[in-house]
C-alpha cells in the first residue's frame, strides 16, 4: 500500500511528489475521500455490538456500537427502525435521534 512507504503519508499533503510521480507513471489510486464520496448505504443492520452498513457497490461495512453510544443504548427495535438520508449517503433513526454518514464510517 501507499501508506506503508517508508513511514510516508501518500495522501498528506507532504507526499504531493509521492502523487505527482504516481500519476506520471500512469497509475491511478483512490484517496480515502474519493472512495468515501460516492458511497451509498442501501441496508442497515444491527446485532448487540456492532452496525453493519451494505454499499450499493455490494461492499459490507461495520463498526462497533459502543461508538455510537444512543445506537448503543437502544433497544433492538429502535436499532432497526432507521431511514436513509439523500439517497443513502447516511442513516437517521428517528427514534433516538441519531444520524451517521457512511463517508464518515468509511473514514474510522
Amino acid at each position: 500500500m501507499l501508506e506503508d512507504i517508508g513511514g510516508i503519508d501518500a495522501y498528506g499533503p507532504e507526499s504531493a511528489w509521492l502523487q505527482v510521480f504516481l500519476l506520471q507513471l500512469g497509475m491511478t489510486f483512490s484517496t480515502p475521500a474519493r472512495a468515501a464520496s460516492g458511497a451509498r448505504a442501501t441496508r442497515i443492520w444491527c446485532t448487540d455490538d456492532r452496525l453493519y452498513v451494505q454499499l450499493e457497490d455490494g461492499r459490507e461495512i461495520a463498526a462497533p456500537l459502543i461508538w455510537f453510544p444512543r445506537l448503543a443504548a437502544a433497544s433492538p427495535e429502535q436499532r432497526a427502525h432507521w431511514v436513509l438520508i439523500g439517497r443513502g449517503v447516511g442513516v437517521h433513526w428517528p427514534d433516538i435521534d441519531e444520524d451517521i454518514s457512511v463517508a464518515g464510517l468509511l473514514r474510522t
